[in-house]
C-alpha cells in the first residue's frame, strides 16, 4: 500500500568536517535531519554508548573517487560515532591505503543498520533510508594522500667573481612540496671532481627534532676539501637524495616522501639555478702591478705595488716583496693592509696583496721590477692563505723571472706587469668614405692583430659629401669635392660576459667543455684553453646560462691549427786549465705535465767530452723523453794574455751541448748535471791513491751550468679548410669555402628556454632562435635583433667530426659593432661615452704583450668596388689620423698619436691665432690630461715676413676704424703673415680670436708633416699640393649675445657634480650617485618576443632611429656603474664617470654661462679685401654654422666653450 506520512523526519543536509584530510586524520560525515533523532535496538531501547558493541551498529557506505588518470573508485565504510541532537555523526579514519580523491556516498541508500534503527525522538517514526539525489551525489570531503616530492634544490652560495675553495661551507637546500618529518637522517650525494661518492651532511643534528618538527626544506652542508672541483656543483643523479622521510601528520605519519630529484642541470636542480663553482687549487699570482705612472721617483717617495692573485687571499703577518733597485741592491717592499690614496683609480680587490716601497737614497734603476721567481718572501712566519670560511690552503707565491714574459697557455702570468694593457681603444679621426663596404680597418702590434670593422654599412657613408663648396671644381653635382669626416672610436664592450657564470655540457669529451668559457681566447689546443669532443655525428656543446638571462649578443671563437716549437736546453762543462776528464749523469724532469710520477729520469754516466751522438743515444734511452736532437761545440780558448777567462766568461777548456726535445710538449724541461766524477776535484790523500795521481797534482775547478735557450710553445699555422664528413660545401657541391674550419664548420647555433634536444632537426623545431654558419675565420660576432630570455645556448656541428671551440662569450646588451649598424647615413659618429665595439675584441687580443713599441692601424679597401662618383673628386675617402689610447693595469691612461705635426704657413688677417698645449683643470687627469687642451701663446709673424700694409695705429685707431686695425694692403698678396715656426703635435688645436667688432671671413693655411715627409693631396683643379686651408666665418651670434646681456644662465649637466677634487676622484658621492642614477634610468625599455626564426640575425636595431637618450649617451658609464658585479664605487665606474665629466666640461656644459650656439646665423658679412676666400667658397646651401655634433665625442652636445 502507499502510505503518506508528513510527520516522518527528513534529511535536510549532508556534509563532512574537515573538508580535507590525509592519512591518520579523521573525517566526520554528518547527516542532518529535520528533527532530533535516536538509535533504538529491536526492543525499542535507546542506545547511547556505541563503543560498548563489538561491531558497528550503524554504518555509512562511502566511495572515494581517485584523482588519478584512471579515476578508480574505492569503497570505504564510516561508522556511527554519535547522535548529536538532529545530527547523525559518522566517522572515517583515513589511512595511507586511501587514494587521493573525493569522498562520496556509495549510493542513494548508504545507511546499513545492524539490529537497530534510527528514529525520531518526537514521533518515533523511522528516518529515511534513501537520500534525495541532490544529497546523495554531492561531494563530501577530499583526501590528500599525495606523497611529498622534491620541487627544487638550491644554494644561496652563488659564485659571483671567484669560485669557492678549501674551507668554504656550501649550504644546500632541498625544497619539498609538503611538510615532512625525518625518520632517518638524509644524505645528498654530490658530483665533485667529475666523480660521485661525495656527500653533503644534513644540518639538523638534534635527534629529538628529527621526528617532531615538520619541515618543507631540508638543509645540507658541504665543506670543501682539498682536491674538490666542480664547474658548477651538482648532485650526482635523480636518486642522490637518500633517507626515510614521511609526510607530516597530526597523528602518526604514514606516507613516504618521494625523494626523486629533478634531472641534473635542468629546471629545479642546483646546477641549473645556482652556479656554485668549486676550485680547491692554490691561489697563484696573476700579476704584479706597480701603482705608479711612468716617471722618476726620488728618495722617500712611496711606490705601492700590488700582487694580484687569481682568487681572494688573506694575509697573516707581514710578507715582503724583493725589488731590484739597481747598483746590486735589493729593496724590500713591505706589506700594508690598506691604502688611502686619492689618485689610485683601480679597485683594490680581495685578490690583491699591496706592498709599500719607500725609495732609498742609493736606489738607481731605469725600470723597477722584482728580483726573481722567489721575490715574494713569507718572512717571520707570514702566511698567505686562500680566503675562505676557514682559511687553511697556502697560496702559491712563485713568480717568473723578470725577463721571462713568454705567453704560456695563452696568458702571461706570475709576472711584473708595468706596461701591460688593461684596455685598448682606437680613435679614427675625420674618417670620410663613400664606400664603407669596401673598407677594412685593423690594428696590429707585435704579431697580434684585431679587426675594427670590415665591409660594413653598405649604401651608407662615413662623413658627408658637400657639393659646390670649392672654387673651380663645382661645375656639376657629380664633381662633389669636399668630404667632411666624422670621428669613430672603438673599444671593447664593458658588458659582463655571462658565459663565464654558466655550466657547460657537451656530447662527449676529449677536452673539457669548460675550456670554452675560461675567458682565454687562445685558439691553440696545445695551450690548454680549447674544448674538444670526440669524433662523432653532429657533436654538440651547450651552456646553461645564469637564471633569468636575457641575451642580445654572443661571440664564437674558433680553434685554429698549431705547430709545436720544441724547447732547447744547453749545458756547459768547462775546465780552466785543461779539458775535463771524468763522468757525470743528466737528470731530466718536468717532461710529462700529466703524470708527475714519470717526470723525473736520470741517464747513465756520460763521459766528459762525449760526442753529440753518444749523448743523444744515452738521453733517448730514458723513458718519456722521446726524440732529442743534440749538437756539440767547443768553447773558444782564453786569449794568450789570459783575458776573457774566469767566472762569468764562456771561454776555456770545455764543451757546450744543445738539446732540442722534439717529442716533449712542455715549455721548459728541467736538466741538471749530477753525480759528477771529476779527477781535478779529488784533492785528499785517499783519492790521490784511488786514482793513482802524482802527489804534486794541483786541483783545478770544474764549471757547469744549464741554460734554457728556447721555451717550447705552440704557434699558429695555416688552416686546412675542411667540412664535417658527409657535408657538402654548399647545395651546388662547390669546393670548401675560405674560412671553413676542420673542427667546427658547418655549425648551428641555437637559443633555448629549456633543456635542448640532441638532434639538429629537433633543435631547430624547439629553439627560440637558430642560425647556420657555413664558415668561420677567427670568430663569429652575432648581434641579435631583439633580446631573448634564454636558458641554454647550444652550438652543434653538422656532420661527422670533432667539435672544438676556443671561447664562447655571451652578453646581455647588444654589441655596438659596425657590422650590426643599420641606422641612417652618414654612419653616426661615436660618443666619447658610448663607443663602437671592434669586430675582434682588442683587450683579450693584446693583453699578453707590453704596449711599448710600434702599433699599426691598417686601412685597406677592396679595389674591385666601383668608386662613388659623388665622392670627393671621385675618390673613396680620406682620414685625418688614428689615435691609440691604452689604459694600463694601474688605471693610467696613455694616448699615442701618429707622428704628425702641423705647421701654420700663413696667419689670419683679422684675428689672432693662439696655439694650445695639453692642459686640464682636473687634479687627477688620467683621461682628461690625455685629450684636453688650454691656450698657451699667440702665433706671431716671422720678422720680415709680414704683409705690406699701409699706415695704421692699431686695432682701435680711428685711422683704421673701418678695417679693425688692419692697414690697407699695398700689394696683391693673398695670404696672411708668415708666422714663426711652431710645430703642433698630438691634438694640434689652435684658437682663433677675431679683432674687436670684426665680422666677416678670414682664413689661414697650414701643412702637415707625416714623420719627415710633407703630406700631399689633390687640390684645386686636380693639382697636387701640400697646403691646407681653414676658412673662418665670423658672424654676429645674436642669441648668445642676448643671453649674455640678459644674464640668462645655461643649465649645468647633472653629471658635473661628479667632478674631481684634490681629495677625491668624485667630488660629492651622494649627489654623483643620484645624478648617475637619474641619467642611467632613462634607458628605453625593449619588449622581448621569443619567436622561432631562422633569420640571419646579425644586425642590431633600436626603437627610435636616430634618437639617443641620456642612458645611450652615457652607455659606458651606465653599464659599469650599475652592473651588480662592479657598482658605483668600482674603478671601472670611476673611469667612465671621469670621461663623462671631461666631455661635459670640454663642451662648456658644466658651466652656467650661456651656451655659444650660433647655429641660427646664416649670413657672413662680405670681406674687406680683394681676395677674401681661397678655394673654399662661402657656403650657400649650408649657410648656418654647423653645430659640433660630429666632432669627437660630442654628438648631440652643441657647445664649444672658451679655452682657459
Amino acid at each position: 500500500s502507499i502510505i503518506i506520512n508528513n510527520a516522518r523526519p527528513n534529511v535536510i543536509r549532508t556534509f563532512a568536517t574537515p573538508a580535507q584530510s590525509t592519512s591518520g586524520g579523521t573525517v566526520n560525515i554528518i547527516i542532518r535531519y529535520s528533527e532530533p533523532m535516536k538509535v533504538v535496538d529491536t526492543t525499542g531501547g535507546i542506545i547511547t554508548d556505541f563503543s560498548a558493541y563489538p561491531y558497528p551498529l550503524v554504518s555509512l557506505k562511502l566511495s572515494i573517487l581517485s584523482t588519478s588518470v584512471t579515476a578508480n573508485k574505492v569503497a570505504r565504510t564510516a561508522t556511527l560515532l554519535e547522535i548529536r541532537d538532529s545530527d547523525a555523526v559518522f566517522t572515517y579514519v583515513v589511512t595511507n591505503r586511501d587514494p587521493t580523491g573525493t569522498i562520496y556516498f556509495a549510493s542513494s541508500s548508504p545507511l546499513l543498520f545492524r539490529n537497530t534503527s534510527l528514529k525520531s525522538i518526537q514521533t518515533g517514526t523511522d528516518g529515511p533510508k534513501v537520500l534525495a539525489d541532490a544529497l546523495a551525489t554531492q561531494a563530501l570531503a577530499t583526501i590528500d594522500n599525495n606523497a611529498p616530492y622534491v620541487t627544487n634544490v638550491y644554494s644561496p652560495n652563488v659564485s659571483t667573481s671567484y669560485p669557492f675553495g678549501v674551507g668554504d661551507v656550501i649550504d644546500i637546500f632541498v625544497h619539498l612540496s609538503l611538510a615532512v618529518v625525518v625518520f632517518e637522517t638524509p644524505t645528498l650525494e654530490l658530483t665533485l671532481n667529475n666523480r660521485a661518492g661525495v656527500y653533503a651532511i644534513y644540518a639538523v643534528t638534534n635527534a629529538t627534532l628529527l621526528l617532531t618538527v615538520p619541515l618543507k626544506t631540508l638543509h645540507f652542508k658541504y665543506t670543501i676539501a682539498s682536491g674538490d672541483s666542480a664547474t658548477p656543483l651538482e648532485y650526482a643523479s635523480t636518486t642522490a637524495l637518500k633517507g626515510y622521510l614521511m609526510r607530516y601528520s597530526t597523528t602518526y605519519p604514514s606516507i613516504v616522501a618521494d625523494l626523486t630529484l629533478p634531472n641534473v642541470f635542468s629546471l629545479g636542480s642546483i646546477g641549473y639555478c645556482c652556479n656554485v663553482q668549486v676550485d680547491s687549487s692554490k691561489p697563484y699570482i696573476v700579476s704584479v702591478i706597480p701603482l705608479k705612472r711612468v716617471g722618476i721617483y726620488g728618495e722617500n717617495e712611496t711606490i705601492y705595488i700590488l700582487a694580484r692573485f687569481n682568487k681572494p687571499v688573506i694575509v697573516f703577518g707581514y710578507p715582503e716583496l724583493k725589488l731590484n733597485v739597481g747598483n746590486g741592491l735589493i729593496g724590500y717592499a713591505k706589506y700594508v693592509s690598506s691604502i688611502n690614496e686619492y689618485d689610485i683609480i683601480i679597485d683594490i680587490r680581495d685578490t690583491d696583496v699591496v706592498f709599500d716601497y719607500r725609495v732609498q737614497r742609493y736606489d738607481n734603476v731605469l725600470s723597477l721590477h722584482h728580483t726573481d721567481a722567489y721575490a715574494l718572501e713569507l718572512t717571520n712566519n707570514s702566511k698567505i692563505y686562500h680566503k675562505t670560511n676557514s682559511p687553511s690552503l697556502s697560496a702559491d707565491t712563485l713568480l717568473r723571472e723578470p725577463t721571462d714574459k713568454t705567453v704560456i697557455n695563452g696568458v702571461v702570468e706570475r709576472q711584473w706587469k708595468f706596461r701591460f694593457p688593461y684596455s685598448v681603444e682606437i680613435l679614427l679621426r675625420d674618417l670620410y668614405h663613400t664606400k664603407p663596404d669596401s673598407l677594412t680597418v685593423s690594428v696590429e702590434h707585435i704579431g697580434y692583430s684585431s679587426t675594427l670593422f670590415s665591409g660594413c654599412c653598405s649604401g651608407k657613408t662615413f662623413g658627408s659629401s658637400y657639393p659646390r663648396s670649392r672654387t673651380g671644381t663645382n661645375a656639376t653635382v657629380v664633381n662633389i669635392d669636399t668630404g667632411v669626416g666624422n670621428d669613430y672610436m672603438f673599444s671593447d664592450t664593458l658588458a659582463v660576459n655571462i658565459a663565464t657564470k654558466g655550466s657547460v655540457s657537451q656530447s662527449s669529451t676529449i677536452v673539457s667543455g669548460n675550456k670554452a668559457i675560461d675567458n682565454n681566447v687562445d685558439p691553440l689546443i696545445g695551450d690548454n684553453s680549447v674544448s674538444e669532443t670526440a669524433e662523432e655525428n653532429d657533436p654538440w656543446w651547450q651552456i646553461l646560462l645564469p637564471s633569468n638571462s636575457t641575451i642580445q649578443s654572443f661571440v664564437v671563437w674558433a680553434r685554429e691549427p698549431q705547430e709545436w716549437i720544441a724547447p732547447v736546453v744547453s749545458y756547459t762543462i768547462r775546465g780552466l786549465a785543461s779539458y775535463p776528464q771524468g763522468f757525470y749523469k743528466l737528470a731530466i724532469s718536468n717532461i710529462d705535465l700529466s703524470d708527475s710520477s714519470s717526470g723525473n729520469v736520470q741517464s747513465a754516466f756520460v763521459p766528459m767530452g762525449a760526442t753529440a751522438t753518444e749523448v743523444q743515444a744515452l738521453i733517448q734511452k730514458l723513458p718519456g723523453v722521446g726524440n732529442v736532437d743534440v749538437t756539440k761545440r767547443f768553447l773558444p780558448l782564453c786569449a794568450s794574455d789570459f783575458s776573457g777567462c774566469g767566472d762569468g766568461y764562456e771561454h776555456g777548456y770545455g764543451y757546450v751541448y744543445e738539446l732540442q726535445f722534439s717529442s716533449l710538449r712542455v715549455s721548459a724541461p728541467s736538466v741538471s748535471i749530477i753525480d759528477i766524477q771529476f779527477i781535478g776535484e779529488q784533492t785528499d790523500a785517499v783519492n790521490i791513491t784511488k786514482y793513482n795521481l802524482p802527489k804534486n797534482v794541483m786541483p783545478y775547478q770544474l764549471i757547469t751550468h744549464v741554460d734554457v735557450i728556447r721555451l717550447g710553445y705552440y704557434v699558429k699555422v695555416s688552416a686546412t679548410p675542411q667540412y664535417g664528413k658527409g657535408v657538402a660545401a654548399d647545395t651546388t657541391g662547390a669546393k670548401v669555402v675560405a674560412g671553413s674550419n676542420e673542427w667546427l664548420t658547418p655549425f648551428w647555433v641555437y637559443l633555448f628556454d629549456k633543456l635542448p634536444p640532441t638532434g639538429i632537426n629537433a633543435s631547430i623545431a624547439e629553439c627560440l632562435w637558430f642560425q647556420r654558419f657555413e664558415s668561420i675565420n677567427k670568430l663569429v660576432n652575432v648581434v641579435l635583433k631583439k633580446p631573448y630570455n634564454v636558458s641554454y645556448l647550444k652550438i652543434q656541428r653538422e656532420g661527422y667530426g670533432f667539435l672544438s671551440l676556443a671561447e664562447v662569450q655571451v652578453y646581455e646588451p647588444q654589441l655596438k659593432t659596425l657590422a650590426s649598424y643599420h641606422q641612417g647615413s652618414p654612419v653616426y659618429p661615436s660618443y666619447l661615452t658610448s663607443n663602437y665595439q671592434p669586430a675582434d675584441p682588442m683587450d683579450l687580443t693584446f693583453q699578453n704583450v707590453e704596449f711599448d713599441g710600434r702599433w699599426q692601424i691598417q686601412v685597406t679597401q677592396d679595389s674591385t668596388v666601383e668608386r662613388d662618383v659623388m665622392g670627393w673628386s671621385g675618390s673613396y675617402g680620406t682620414i685625418s689620423e688614428a689615435v691609440l689610447i691604452v689604459t694600463d693595469l694601474a688605471g693610467v691612461v696613455h694616448s699615442y698619436y701618429q707622428d704628425l705635426k702641423a705647421q701654420v704657413q700663413s696667419l689670419t688677417k683679422y684675428g689672432q691665432l693662439i696655439y694650445t698645449v695639453p692642459h686640464t683643470s682636473s687634479p687627477y687627469g688620467d683621461w682628461r690630461e690625455a685629450f684636453e687642451v688650454g691656450k698657451s701663446g699667440q702665433l706671431v709673424p716671422l720678422s720680415g715676413s709680414e704683409r705690406s700694409l699701409g699706415y695704421c695705429y692699431g686695432e682701435q685707431s680711428s685711422h683704421c676704424a673701418s678695417s679693425f686695425g688692419v692697414g690697407p694692403l699695398l700689394n696683391d698678396r693673398v695670404l696672411g703673415d708668415t708666422p714663426e715656426t711652431i710645430y703642433f703635435r698630438s691634438e694640434r688645436v689652435v684658437v682663433y680670436k677675431p679683432y674687436t667688432n670684426y665680422l666677416g671671413p678670414d682664413y689661414f693655411t697650414y701643412i702637415i708633416y707625416d714623420g719627415i715627409n710633407v703630406q700631399t693631396h689633390a687640390s684645386t683643379y686636380g693639382a697636387v699640393g701640400s697646403v691646407n686651408e681653414v676658412t673662418i666665418h665670423v658672424r654676429n651670434c645674436r642669441r648668445f649675445q642676448a643671453e649674455v646681456t640678459s644674464g640668462i644662465e645655461s643649465a649645468v649637466h647633472p653629471i658635473c657634480v661628479c667632478a674631481q677634487t684634490e681629495t677625491s676622484l668624485i667630488n660629492n658621492t651622494a649627489l654623483c650617485d643620484a645624478a648617475r642614477t637619474f641619467i642611467c634610468s632613462s634607458a628605453t625599455s625593449t619588449t622581448t618576443s621569443n619567436s622561432n626564426s631562422s633569420d640571419s640575425v646579425i644586425e642590431t636595431s633600436t626603437t627610435n632611429e636616430g634618437f639617443y637618450d641620456e642612458a645611450d649617451k652615457f652607455l659606458s658609464m651606465c653599464m659599469t656603474c650599475f652592473d651588480p658585479a662592479r657598482g658605483l664605487r668600482s674603478g671601472d665606474c670611476q673611469t667612465q664617470t671621469i670621461r663623462a665629466v671631461s666631455l661635459m666640461t670640454s663642451r662648456g656644459l658644466c658651466s652656467s654661462e650661456p651656451t655659444m650656439d650660433c647655429s641660427g646665423e646664416t649670413i657672413t658679412t662680405p670681406g674687406r679685401e680683394k681676395v677674401n676666400y681661397l678655394s673654399l667658397r662661402p657656403p650657400t646651401l649650408y649657410g648656418a654654422h654647423s653645430r659640433l655634433k660630429n666632432s669627437f665625442g660630442a654628438y648631440g652636445w652643441y657647445s664649444t666653450p672658451s679655452l682657459t
